[in-house]
């Protein structure tokens, strides 16, 4: 266990230093702005897509969901991969205005782009003057997924805001992983580490998932069985309030991984 947090972590540190080299304003979504790209179309919004790299990827749909979908093993073909294991069933932003009393959960975004090594999704709340843009992003040799959040404040007012990331694990074998003796068992939740991650358990295998944020204070709450297919659990992995200055941008990326 000890081996596999230190490999989870050193590959966070890894993509964050890398980064900082350059830019320490770095964002995923600043730096697609002159790559090709090919914008989803309107209707499209159930078609899969698939966030790779040679170690990890995903798949979900272009609204930005993770439908249960697939038959060798009925619907566990969406998520989070890591060959021969399935890490998470998806994950789902939630954004609450503490002052103005409202609750945003980013469901189905209003456009899907897909770069030759990433894919975004853009979301939009004229009304409650907020825009989200998430950006997936899987880097090669390395078993993590980046999901980064990029929120903007269109108002003149300042906003106080909650941040909570529902997740659903569902650490799982591949198909026909049964024959070589790959049982599943209930996902566990750990208690949270250092280093602001969270690490969830197979009961009965050495299978992990780790999560982490570029912010402190990371903290899960409200875990309970997974609702989905399989043996997984749910769990909200809140960060402490959010202090947004009129047209400020916050970026804030996450990371899903396993061992490596």
């Amino acid at each position: 266990m000890n081996k596999l947090i230190l490999s989870f972590l050193c590959a966070i540190c890894f993509i964050a230093c890398d980064t900082q080299k350059e830019d320490k304003t770095f964002s995923f979504n600043k730096s697609l702005k002159e790559t090709p790209h090919i914008k989803g179309k309107n209707g499209n919004g159930d078609y899969l897509y698939v966030t790779a790299g040679n170690m990890l990827y995903s798949i979900g749909n272009q609204y930005g969901d993770f439908p249960e979908v697939g038959f060798h093993v009925p619907g566990e073909m969406g998520g989070i991969w890591q060959h021969p294991i399935k890490l998470m069933d998806g994950f789902k932003l939630s954004i609450n205005d503490t002052v103005n009393k409202y609750n945003l959960v980013l469901d189905q975004c209003n456009q899907f782009t897909a770069y030759p090594f990433a894919n975004q999704f853009e979301y939009n709340y004229p009304e409650q003057g907020i825009s989200v843009t998430r950006t997936d992003f899987v880097p090669d040799s390395l078993p993590v997924f980046v999901v980064e959040y990029q929120i903007v404040n269109n108002t003149k007012d300042i906003k106080e805001i909650e941040l909570s990331l529902e997740i659903n694990s569902d650490l799982s074998p591949v198909w026909l992983g049964e024959r070589c003796g790959m049982i599943d068992g209930q996902d566990n939740i750990l208690e949270s580490i250092t280093n602001n991650t969270i690490l969830i358990k197979d009961s009965i295998n050495d299978w992990y998932a780790g999560i982490s944020a570029d912010a402190d204070g990371l903290k899960a709450e409200n875990d309970s069985k997974n609702k989905l297919k399989g043996l997984g659990i749910r769990a909200n992995l809140r960060l402490p309030l959010l202090n947004m200055q009129p047209n400020e941008i916050k970026t804030l990326p996450y990371y899903i991984g396993g061992p490596t």
